[in-house]
């Protein structure tokens, strides 16, 4: 893995994911307040363009019978926009029992600017802004 430079932070927006192709494979950049998070564009379920889902806290058992449930304030998903399947934006992984993983990239700003760390051989073929072929 490697860090690689890319747009300035305030040039994402909160409401719209930023897209970036990266050697070949598009890269989706979601904002959270101050957080930036980065993603392969595809929800491994069916390969929708994840980035255009809901980002929200994560819902957690309130109790031991599991029929209450409420918001973990520490951990935020997306949501896929075809059927809803969600995925930890840190770690990809789901909060349901279901084998499927989200590819996130570490990403984090560095004197405004984001960087990503992707594998070497993305980094050696560059990037670019990618058009958005749908929106929120």
């Amino acid at each position: 893995m490697s860090w690689l430079k890319t747009i300035d932070f305030l040039e994402v927006s909160e409401s719209e994911p930023e897209l970036l192709m990266i050697g070949g494979k598009e890269i989706g950049l979601v904002r959270d307040g101050e957080k930036i998070y980065a993603m392969q564009n595809v929800c491994p379920h069916m390969r929708a363009q994840i980035c255009f889902g809901d980002v929200e806290k994560k819902l957690i058992p309130q109790s031991g019978d599991g029929k209450r449930l409420t918001y973990d304030s520490t951990e935020k998903v997306i949501r896929c926009p075809w059927h809803h399947w969600e995925f930890s934006l840190e770690t990809g992984k789901s909060p349901c029992a279901i084998p499927h993983r989200l590819n996130v990239f570490p990403a984090e700003v560095r004197d405004g600017v984001v960087w990503i760390d992707v594998p070497e051989s993305l980094k050696t073929k560059g990037w670019s802004r990618q058009q958005a072929l749908v929106s929120k």
